[in-house]
């Protein structure tokens, strides 16, 4: 898949789009404009060249419209890994948006419907936080929310991942411990990294006051 490069060893358990619904709409719409077109074909005809410019334009410009749609969507996608999740979000045709959480580093996973739209076609939103606070994850309008929801639980607390925090295992493998024992490990982990930094931050400048 574009713009995913997997690690060695790293498997893909899943992945989610938006729900069919929002890519079905325009393409309705813009289906329906290229039909137009065709509809008013022997008239635009009958007026010649400029007509038959017209007519082509037209076909153009709605197909154009229908890939663009479809392409958007089937783009923005979901991935679920049994490392990490990773947020693929096409925005146009050369415009990428790429994020990921680790398992280790997440903190918190959500879903939520909101209004009827989303009530009636079993949609929701996913939400991913992270215990840094950086980086959150969202995919809107998603079919069967809490599905996707529990499908990136089941990932992070089955202990595929066997990647711990940057600086190390405690004593004993993180991919062992239990969910709520990760995040706290991998939030003591930051702030030692934060703490650490500052530190090294006053002790330049203490040298460079004395030079």
């Amino acid at each position: 898949m574009k713009h995913l490069n997997l690690k060695p060893g790293e498997k893909i358990l899943g992945y989610a789009r938006q729900h069919p619904v929002l890519v079905a709409v325009p393409l309705v719409f813009e289906i329906g404009f290229i039909l137009l077109a065709f509809f008013f074909m022997t008239p635009l005809f009958r007026l010649g060249a400029p007509g038959t410019v017209v007519f082509v334009l037209a076909v153009i410009f709605g197909a154009f419209l229908s890939f663009r749609s479809w392409l958007l969507w089937h783009s923005n996608v979901f991935i679920i890994t049994d490392r990490r999740i990773v947020d693929i979000d096409r925005r146009g045709f050369f415009e990428w948006v790429v994020s990921e959480a680790q398992f280790w580093n997440i903190q918190d996973i959500a879903w939520n419907t909101k209004g009827l739209v989303q009530t009636i076609f079993g949609a929701g939103n996913v939400v991913v936080q992270t215990a840094s606070g950086f980086v959150n994850l969202e995919i809107r309008f998603v079919k069967d929310p809490a599905r996707v929801a529990q499908a990136i639980k089941d990932a992070r607390d089955s202990g595929l991942a066997p990647a711990g925090p940057p600086d190390g295992d405690p004593g004993e493998k993180f991919s062992d411990l239990d969910p709520d024992s990760r995040r706290a490990l991998s939030k003591y982990a930051n702030h030692l990294r934060s703490k650490k930094s500052f530190k090294e931050f006053l002790g330049d400048n203490s040298e460079e006051d004395r030079v």
